[in-house]
C-alpha cells in the first residue's frame, strides 16, 4: 500500500496500481520481508485520544541488537510523534538513559520538547537521570502498563517497519548507515495509514516531501484546514475497531 501511495505522488499512468503490485510480488526481498499477510488479533482495543498539535505526545522505545550494524552501533533508539507520525532514530553502541536523552535533545532542538513522553518500563526510561531531566524541561512521563504493548502501538509498529526496511536495504547491497537515512526519508515522505498524510506533509503545513523523485504538479497546499482533515481521517480509521469489552477482532490494519 505504501509503495502505491508513494508512486501516485510522483508519477501516474493507467494501471499503475496493478504494475506496482506485480513489481512488488516479483521482488524476492519484498516478499521475504512482507508481514501484511499476517493478521493481528487483539483483545479489547481502545484507541488513544488524538493529540491537539505536533509533538504534544511522543512514544519512545529501543530495539536491537541489529545485525550488520556499522561501527558497533547495533541499537536503535526510536521516537515517533503521535500527531504527525514523524519518526526519529538515534544509533548507539550501548543502551543508557544518557543515550535516550540524546535523542530527546535532538528532537527538542528542532521541534521543541513534547508535553508527554510515553514509553515502556525499561530501566533507561525509569532511571532518575531520565525522570529528572523530563521534570526539569516540563515533560510528563507516561509509562505503559506492563504486558500491554498495544498501548504504545505506534512505536511498536514503527520499529517493526524500520527493521524490515533496513533488512531490505542491506540485502540489496546498501550500506547500513546510508540505509537508515533512506528509510527515514521514505517513512517521513510517505502517507501514513492513520492520518492519510505523510509526516512531512503534516509538519510542513501541506507541502510534499521531495526525495529525489519528481512530484506531480497537482499536489499543492490543501484548501481546507489540515488539522480538520487529519482528525476526520483518524476518526474514520479508529471507527474500524469495535470497543465493546471482551470483543476480539482480527484486522490487518494496526491501531494508531
Amino acid at each position: 500500500v505504501k509503495t502505491k501511495q508513494r508512486a501516485r505522488v510522483c508519477v501516474y499512468w493507467l494501471g499503475i496500481d496493478k504494475d506496482v503490485e506485480n513489481t512488488v510480488r516479483e521482488c524476492t526481498i519484498c516478499q521475504e520481508s512482507d508481514k501484511s499477510a499476517k493478521h493481528i488479533t487483539s483483545k479489547t482495543i481502545f484507541p488513544s485520544e488524538y493529540p491537539s498539535f505536533p509533538f504534544e505526545r511522543i512514544q519512545m522505545d529501543i530495539t536491537g541488537p541489529i545485525a550488520d550494524a556499522f561501527y558497533g552501533f547495533k541499537y536503535l533508539i526510536v521516537a515517533i510523534d503521535e500527531y504527525s507520525k514523524w519518526p526519529e532514530v538515534h544509533c548507539t553502541e550501548t543502551i543508557t538513559a544518557g543515550q535516550v536523552l540524546k535523542l530527546l535533545s535532538n528532537i527538542s532542538s528542532v521541534h521543541g520538547y513534547p508535553d508527554y513522553v510515553k514509553s515502556d518500563n525499561g530501566r533507561h526510561f525509569t532511571s532518575c537521570e531520565f525522570r529528572d531531566h523530563l521534570r526539569s524541561v516540563g515533560c510528563t512521563q507516561l509509562l505503559r502498563p506492563i504486558y500491554a504493548p498495544q498501548s504504545t502501538g505506534a512505536i511498536e509498529r514503527g520499529i517493526g517497519t524500520i527493521k524490515r526496511l533496513l533488512k531490505c536495504c542491506t540485502r540489496d547491497g546498501l550500506v547500513w548507515e546510508k540505509a537508515i537515512l533512506d528509510v527515514l526519508c521514505d517513512l517521513r515522505g510517505t502517507k501514513h495509514a492513520a492520518t492519510g498524510k505523510s509526516p512531512f506533509f503534516v509538519l510542513s503545513g501541506g507541502r510534499q516531501m521531495k526525495c529525489g523523485l519528481p512530484l506531480l504538479p497537482t499536489f499543492r497546499r490543501l484548501s481546507e484546514p489540515l488539522d480538520a482533515q487529519l482528525r476526520e481521517h483518524v476518526r474514520k480509521y479508529q471507527d474500524g475497531y469495535r470497543k465493546e469489552p471482551g470483543f476480539v477482532k482480527t484486522q490487518k490494519k494496526p491501531v494508531p
